[in-house]
């Protein structure tokens, strides 16, 4: 299996699974090789968290692949890219959120009584 994928490959590929109207094996392999390859960049707490964004990613992908619309552009690596990227970020911010919200070792300080106990100092 490569470990890259251009444009005119996935376009041409994307061509066969339009008129299919399903993915085809060769596109499966191109998209588990882009949600793989992109999800490289962040950096995960745990596996489990790598595998649930790279899940997150491959359901928004696999909503969302056939709507690319060849007569407004031709970069469909781009397209998909920006899907996979936000899909992940979204799973990966939810993420934190329910973990920094449950969390114990975080507290939170209100500004306003921050504020209040420091009237005599000039900012």
């Amino acid at each position: 299996m490569p470990h890259y994928i251009n444009n005119k490959q996935l376009l041409d590929e994307f061509k066969i699974c339009k008129k299919e109207g399903k993915t085809t094996r060769q596109m499966d392999k191109y998209i588990v090789l882009m949600v793989t390859n992109i999800s490289k960049g962040f950096r995960y707490k745990d596996t489990e968290l790598r595998n649930d964004v790279q899940q997150a990613a491959y359901v928004q992908l696999y909503t969302k692949w056939q709507n690319f619309d060849e007569e407004k552009g031709s970069n469909i690596f781009a397209y998909y890219t920006q899907i996979i990227r936000t899909a992940i970020m979204k799973d990966f911010n939810m993420f934190y959120l329910k973990h920094r919200r449950s969390s114990e070792n975080v507290s939170f300080i209100s500004l306003d009584s921050f504020l209040d106990n420091d009237k005599d100092t000039d900012y």
